[in-house]
């Protein structure tokens, strides 16, 4: 599509020329000033993070998308007044003609008035890389908004009454929820507000195909095959019936958006038109804008010698959020780099950023793969490639020299039992007495590292403390929410609170008691007591994710919608590595097991389910002729 970046926007009879210092142009009607100003919002993207200024006619000053937000809600609810109007006019014509037409001329007036109260206007000015780039995201979005039949919603190129803006808005709907795809972040409109999302961290897009039967078969769409609505059971017509409709089986393509931290499903529309679900995932996949620009940018400079400097000084300058994004996805590009820029990200937030630090990092990561190509040519040397058996690898440690083997352990995983080797044939025992020692020590380091389900373990709080919770200091009640987060990490916000509360005797958590709780956590998480992750608390040193069985428990910690997401991948993972290959329905009951869970209900199938498809999509498991198994 021709992506038109309007220079000028309108709002009823209003013309403006929007710039980044200011709005050029009046608001009146027929000669008459309306004595209203249109809200404006510039906002660029480019290669620098994006910017934000609210516009009026004398200038511009600085904002934040979250100041956007409340500005479009505020204009959203204000009350038209032309209907008052039109209705005063209506019963002014019992009394004069005269004072009808002058009511008639208020009206529009007052009309026009309104429409500019009521709209914010969103001026986008794109930088030539990021204009291109979201030309790509409407073409891709455009293919699918040309489909010749759409279920359950629309999917189109629109905006929110409230606001317009100067380029095409993709956009998907249902009843009474719509998404409106913007270059920077997703609008969400929901009955009386207006809210929004990251792209990354906000939402995720769910693609599958279904099949419904329907009389008429979209042009555009695939089919099964056919059958008649009365049929013998050969698959034959069925005579019998005079109106016997024939019916497609047609494949539709769905697309399903949810929210990432509670798995609130936002909206679902069925597409009829093959490969739409693929160009919208695109469309997503592709915003916003100024994160896939840097992520490009950074990547073509990698990380070495004088450029370092260079990419971290422009990578500073992003806000938190933004910077988060950046690292996910340069993370998976080059491990490497992404752990350097998450560094950065910590130490800025932290006050102790020394770009010097990271030069000297990235030198020392060019000497590694300097000895590394030591490594590899005492490897050539001894031909290891060729090694198959324990036997052949002892041969050759017998066969190096003290300098060889001790660069070997050096890059080496497998250090300490190259060590022990070196010791046995120091005191001169053979290849054989080797490997049956090592075979040994190996069951016992594997019997140890088998993780199986425990016990879980619920904190034991001694509250002597005779006040009601919301009188207590927030440094006593984070200290006590710090206790049940070393006992029970991870551990989700809700079940801690809980645990508090009934420790404390609070039956019944009324808004009070949750604001009180919710402030304690915040300010363990702000000590550094914990570590919170949404709605997950962690133990900060925690470093194996435990598997627990609830059988024995009652409350919240027994729902599965309070069972820590990565308790869950982690007995997935477990289960899955413990197969050659297991289809998914077992997959849950036996996870489900793992969990304490006698009977697998829909719940729990709906909740691991969704954790196992995250785990696909993120390449952990991969699906093979329908059976999942762990990724090496």
């Amino acid at each position: 599509m021709n992506l038109d970046v309007k220079e000028e926007m309108s709002t009823g009879s209003i013309k403006s020329v929007i710039t980044e210092y200011g709005v050029e142009g009046s608001a009146r009607v027929e000669g008459y000033p309306l004595g209203v100003s249109p809200k404006v919002e510039y906002i660029h993207v480019g290669k620098d993070p994006v910017r934000y200024k609210k516009c009026k006619s004398l200038g511009s000053s600085e904002t934040e998308s979250e100041e956007v937000i409340e500005e479009i809600n505020d204009v959203k609810s204000r009350w038209r007044f032309w209907p008052l109007a039109a209705l005063l006019t209506t019963f002014s014509i019992a009394i004069s003609p005269i004072v009808a037409g002058i009511g008639a001329l208020v009206t529009i007036f007052v009309h026009q008035r309104d429409k500019v109260r009521k709209t914010v206007l969103l001026f986008y000015d794109f930088e030539e890389e990021t204009k291109r780039q979201y030309k790509e995201v409407c073409d891709s979005f455009e293919f699918a908004a040309g489909a010749d039949e759409i279920l359950s919603g629309e999917v189109e190129f629109s905006t929110p009454d409230c606001v317009k803006t100067n380029i095409p808005t993709p956009s998907i709907s249902t009843g009474d929820r719509s998404l409106y795809l913007l270059p920077d972040l997703v609008l969400v409109e929901e009955e009386n507000s207006i809210s929004k999302f990251s792209y990354e961290e906000g939402i995720k897009i769910i693609t599958y195909e279904t099949t419904l039967k329907s009389e008429n078969h979209p042009f555009d769409a695939r089919y099964k095959n056919t059958e008649w609505e009365h049929s013998n059971k050969d698959g034959s017509k069925d005579k019998r019936y005079s109106e016997n409709k024939k019916l497609y089986n047609t494949i539709y393509e769905v697309v399903t958006i949810k929210t990432i931290e509670d798995g609130d499903e936002r909206l679902r529309v069925k597409i009829s038109k093959s490969k739409s679900s693929g160009r919208i995932e695109y469309s997503f996949g592709n915003l916003p804008l100024d994160s896939k620009y840097v992520r490009e940018n950074i990547n073509k400079k990698e990380l070495s010698g004088k450029d370092v400097e260079s990419v971290i000084e422009a990578f500073k300058n992003y806000g938190n959020e933004k910077q988060k994004r950046i690292v996910k996805r340069v993370y998976e590009d080059n491990k490497t780099e992404g752990e350097i820029l998450e560094d950065v990200r910590k130490k800025q937030n932290n006050g102790n950023l020394e770009i010097s630090d990271y030069v000297k990092k990235v030198d020392n990561s060019e000497n590694e793969e300097k000895e590394n190509e030591i490594e590899k040519r005492i490897k050539e040397k001894y031909d290891l490639e060729k090694a198959r058996t324990l036997e052949d690898i002892i041969e050759i440690l017998r066969k190096m020299d003290k300098r060889e083997i001790e660069k070997l352990k050096e890059y080496s995983s497998m250090d300490d039992k190259i060590e022990d080797v070196e010791h046995m044939i120091e005191d001169e025992k053979s290849t054989k007495s080797i490997i049956e020692e090592l075979s040994k020590t190996g069951e016992k380091e594997e019997n140890k590292s088998s993780s199986y389900p425990v016990p879980y373990e619920k904190a034991s709080l001694d509250v002597e403390d005779q006040k009601s919770v919301h009188e207590v200091s927030t440094h006593q009640t984070a200290e006590w929410v710090k206790k049940v987060v070393l006992e029970e990490s991870p551990v989700h916000k809700e079940v801690a609170a809980r645990r508090v509360a009934d420790a404390a005797g609070v039956s019944r958590m009324g808004s009070r008691i949750q604001d009180t709780l919710e402030e304690a956590i915040q300010h363990a998480v702000q000590k550094g007591w914990v570590r919170e992750k949404r709605h997950l608390l962690f133990d900060p040193d925690q470093e194996d994710t435990p598997i627990r069985d609830r059988g024995d428990l009652e409350g919240k910690v027994r729902d599965i919608e309070y069972v820590p997401g990565p308790e869950i991948a982690e007995a997935v993972e477990q289960v899955a590595g413990s197969s050659s290959s297991i289809g998914e329905d077992e997959l849950i009951q036996k996870v489900a097991q793992q969990l304490g869970f006698a009977r697998t209900g829909s719940k729990i199938k709906e909740r691991v389910g969704s954790i196992i498809d995250t785990m696909v999509e993120e390449e952990m498991l991969a699906s093979e002729n329908g059976h999942l198994v762990v990724r090496e």
